[in-house]
Formats: C-alpha cells, structure tokens, sequence
C-alpha cells in the first residue's frame, strides 16, 4: 500500500510517455477516495501533444502531466 506499479514503471527511462493504468486500484495512503480513473486511447496527427485533463483535486495524482505543478 506504499504506491502505485504505474507510477514505478513511469520512473525507468522512456516511460515517462506510456500510456499505464494499473489493473486493479489498491487502496494506498493519501489517495483520492471515490476517484475515477480512464485510459483512452485515440489517434492523433504526429507532433501533436496530448492533453490530460486531470480535474480537480485529480490534479496532484500526475502533477507532471496535469499543469498543476
């Protein structure tokens, strides 16, 4: 319950950009309750930046992604 597996893969070099969502939520200290968490996948033009629309108090789960640093 110390932390998320995505979370761990996204610190080796090159994951940073992948796409993880882990399988089932375990409950860890500090997380969100009731929390919603979606992956999607969609096409997109080449070079175009993805946006992650992280709400709310959701924010601080990915403040590198979400613009609430």
């Amino acid at each position: 319950d110390a932390g998320f597996p995505a979370a761990v893969a996204r610190q080796h070099p090159g994951w940073d950009g992948v796409a993880l969502l882990d399988c089932q939520q375990m409950a860890v200290a500090g997380d969100l309750p009731r929390c919603i968490r979606l992956l999607a996948h969609a096409w997109m033009e080449p070079g175009r930046p993805p946006l992650h629309p992280y709400l709310r108090g959701a924010a601080r789960l990915r403040p590198d992604r979400s613009g609430h640093n």
